[in-house]
C-alpha cells in the first residue's frame, strides 16, 4: 500500500487521464526510492509498521516551532500525504515519470511520436519544475530552517528519529545534469 494515490497529480505535475492507471505502478516503484534516500531504509520501514505519534508526524505532519532571527517561528510540516495534496513523493515520480515518458522504446531504438495538427515539445522544462519543488520539501543541507521540508522538520525533532540516515540530493537543470 503506497501513502500517496493518483490525486495528488494536478496541477503543475498533472498527469494525462489515460495514463494513471499506469501511474499507480510508478508511484508502487519511486515512492520506496526516495523515501528511503530520504530516511534510510531503517526508518522508512519503520513508517509503513510502527503507529506511534512520531510516524504519524512523519506522514502527515506537525506543527513546531523554530527559533529563528530571535523569536519563535511557527512551522507547519504538512507530511508526505494531506488534504492539500503536495507531496515530495508525488514531486519525485513526476520527474520520473515525465523523464521516461519522453520517448518510447521499440524493436528500433527510442522514438517520439508524430503528432498531427500539434507540436512535440520539451517535457524538461516541467521535469526540472517538478524536482525543484520536490528538493525544496525534501531538504538539504544549509536550507533555511524556517522552510518546512521533512529534513527540517527532522532535524528539529532529530531525538524521535535516531534511525535517520539521510542522504542529501542536489539540484539538475532542464538537460537533466
Amino acid at each position: 500500500m503506497s501513502i500517496i494515490d493518483t490525486s495528488y497529480f494536478v496541477k503543475d505535475i498533472s498527469i494525462p487521464v489515460g495514463s494513471l492507471s499506469n501511474l499507480t505502478n510508478e508511484i508502487v516503484k519511486y515512492e520506496p526510492e526516495v523515501l528511503t534516500m530520504l530516511l534510510g531504509y531503517e526508518l522508512y520501514k519503520l513508517t509503513l509498521s510502527e503507529t506511534s505519534q512520531r510516524m504519524t508526524d512523519l506522514l502527515t505532519g506537525k506543527e513546531y516551532t523554530v527559533s529563528y532571527n530571535g523569536r519563535d517561528q511557527l512551522i507547519k510540516w504538512n507530511g508526505f500525504s494531506n488534504t492539500q495534496l503536495i507531496s515530495l513523493i508525488a514531486y519525485y515520480t513526476y520527474y520520473l515519470w515525465q523523464r521516461n515518458n519522453q520517448t518510447h522504446t521499440s524493436k528500433t531504438g527510442e522514438n517520439k511520436p508524430n503528432q498531427e495538427n500539434s507540436m512535440i515539445a520539451s517535457g524538461g522544462i516541467k521535469a526540472t519544475a517538478a524536482w525543484s519543488r520536490m528538493r525544496e520539501l525534501y531538504g538539504y543541507y544549509g536550507q533555511i530552517e524556517i522552510f518546512p521540508s521533512c529534513y527540517n522538520f527532522l532535524m528539529e525533532h532529530e531525538s524521535d528519529y535516531p534511525e535517520l540516515l539521510f542522504t542529501e540530493i542536489g539540484q539538475i537543470n532542464t538537460f537533466d545534469l
